[in-house]
């Protein structure tokens, strides 16, 4: 089983345990044997538990035999909140239950959604409540219920008794189906066929659908940050490859001596490597200009030294972390300020690392995500000719 649903399905037991518990002490306490509507109440989150605890364990090998669809993601959102769950364990469980509906062929006729409470509520009389599991999660009695059976799927007389009721119960809870099926299909075609190729245009329609799921806000944003880092890594890469090697710089360059270059040549060796035409390692900003000022000094072309940035810059920032990364970079930012993007994403920046003073725990996760989103977003708008490295390196 994998860890996120490992921690969930603990969570789950814990907290239904409790919640049971908590409603037999109450009864006990007030003397009474009915159930009151807040025990009524307890007892509707304590069987949607259960629900999305029983399509969790439903083992990969069964999905494509199953009938019914998970459609409570708002309920999941407010779980999964309570329960502490960190946002990567959030997101691998709403992604394991878009691939389990997608593998119950959810675009067919043969899929049920339903509201999970009803089951609960409904007083049955010919059936258990682990018979209409066993009717929900078969397909062959999914067909029944939709009225499409065909003369080999004919049912037994007390089969039919069964699911003609569940069906009659079906009926009086609707959940449209087919507008979760076409949503369903939007998602397979934007996220899971694309993937790892998926656009910008894409995940704002996967990002969209879960929304309107009922998926809570701080998923999704969490969902479209994680995603729009896919699509900026294969962007880096693409850009990265189209990238020509720099050409060899010839030691003896116009108006510099021999006994100049060799100081420089070493001075510049921690940065990049002249003789294989290779970047030693990541550099710092600071590290740049500094290398910069050294590529100026040796009287290269601008075309030459915007060449060897680049190749630096092939290896990524030297330090990951999105805040330190924000503040070391915030000059440069404001230094290409002025166009009608660049300065709205900066005033986002802005915005979001004043919130990082104020933000719990799982609010500054968050955070960090839409820093790291921002900047790399402003970092693609800066062109590529290394201005502000080199005006910086002028000063030095």
């Amino acid at each position: 089983m994998p860890g996120y649903i490992e921690r969930f399905i603990a969570y789950i037991d814990k907290e239904t345990k409790q919640l049971q518990e908590n409603i037999l002490r109450q009864a006990l306490i007030d003397k009474r044997k009915e159930l009151t509507s807040s025990d009524d109440e307890i007892i509707d989150y304590i069987t949607q538990m259960e629900n999305i605890k029983r399509q969790l364990l439903a083992p990969t090998s069964e999905w494509p035999l199953l009938g019914e669809v998970f459609v409570q993601f708002e309920e999941l959102s407010i779980m999964m909140g309570k329960a502490g769950l960190k946002m990567r364990d959030k997101l691998e469980i709403v992604i394991h239950l878009l691939r389990k509906n997608l593998a119950t062929e959810i675009a067919t006729e043969d899929c049920i959604g339903f509201d999970e409470r009803l089951v609960s509520r409904h007083e049955f009389k010919y059936l258990t409540k682990d018979e209409v599991y066993d009717i929900l999660y078969d397909k062959r009695y999914g067909k029944y219920i939709k009225g499409y059976m065909s003369i080999d799927d004919k049912l037994t007389e007390e089969e039919e008794r069964k699911v003609q009721e569940l069906k009659e119960v079906l009926d009086s809870y609707p959940v449209d189906i087919k507008d979760v099926a076409a949503k369903h299909t939007l998602l397979k075609q934007h996220l899971f066929d694309k993937w790892p190729l998926i656009s910008n245009e894409d995940i704002a329609i996967v990002v969209s659908i879960l929304s309107s799921f009922g998926l809570h806000e701080d998923i999704s944003e969490a969902l479209r940050f994680n995603l729009r880092k896919q699509v900026m890594k294969r962007e880096r890469e693409e850009q990265q490859a189209s990238i020509s090697k720099p050409k060899y710089v010839y030691k003896y360059q116009e108006g510099l001596s021999d006994r100049e270059y060799k100081r420089l040549n070493r001075a510049l060796r921690p940065y990049f490597d002249l003789n294989s035409m290779v970047a030693s390692q990541p550099l710092t900003l600071e590290e740049q200009i500094t290398c910069t000022k050294i590529l100026m000094d040796m009287l290269l072309d601008d075309a030459t030294i915007i060449a060897i940035l680049n190749q630096i810059n092939r290896l990524g920032p030297k330090d990951n972390h999105p805040i330190r990364r924000y503040l070391e970079l915030y000059d440069k930012l404001i230094y290409y300020s002025g166009e009608d993007e660049i300065d709205e994403l900066i005033a986002e920046l802005e915005q979001a690392f004043k919130q990082l003073f104020i933000a719990d725990n799982e609010d500054y996760e968050i955070i960090k995500c839409v820093i790291d989103d921002d900047l790399n977003k402003v970092l693609t708008l800066i062109p590529a000719t290394y201005d502000y490295e080199k005006d910086k390196a002028r000063e030095v």
